[in-house]
């Protein structure tokens, strides 16, 4: 049985999602690096230019840099490399809260959804949505012949 204490952590912060990312992602900045198009893109401009600089944003955003299509990563990439410098470990660790922030991002922006996902209490709509997921995902499987 699950103590009360636990179900009221729940409550307030996803457990289950910050279970999910410490095994997925706690352990890759310890093993993972920069690699040849990461250097360039993320390490050259630490080199060239002072943390907060204009001449480091430069590297970051505009419609001729690595980023044009993509100037939140831009201005994202301008404010961790300013932050880290050229520490891989550093690159990574922000990266990895960065998937973090993502996971949670849909509990912030709906708190109804994290409703959804408790599944300790079995009435009402929530019963009725999960048995029709779990009836779905059934069908599904069927129709591709999944056991």
């Amino acid at each position: 049985m699950v103590s009360r204490r636990v179900l009221s952590l729940n409550a307030r912060f996803p457990l289950l999602v910050l279970s999910a990312w410490l095994v997925l992602y706690a352990a890759r900045p310890f093993y993972l690096g920069i690699y040849q198009d990461d250097w360039w893109a993320l390490i050259e401009p630490v080199h060239a230019t002072a943390p907060f600089s204009l001449d480091r944003l430069s590297y970051f955003v505009g419609l001729t840099t690595n980023y044009g299509p993509r100037p939140v990563l831009g201005f994202t990439a301008f404010i961790v490399t300013s932050l880290m410098g050229k520490s891989v470990f550093g690159l990574q660790c922000a990266s990895i809260f960065l998937v973090l922030a993502a996971a949670l991002s849909p509990l912030v922006a709906y708190p109804s959804f994290g409703s959804l996902t408790k599944i300790h209490s079995s009435s009402g709509p929530r019963r009725d949505l999960l048995a029709r997921s779990a009836v779905d995902a059934r069908d599904y499987s069927l129709a591709d012949g999944v056991p």
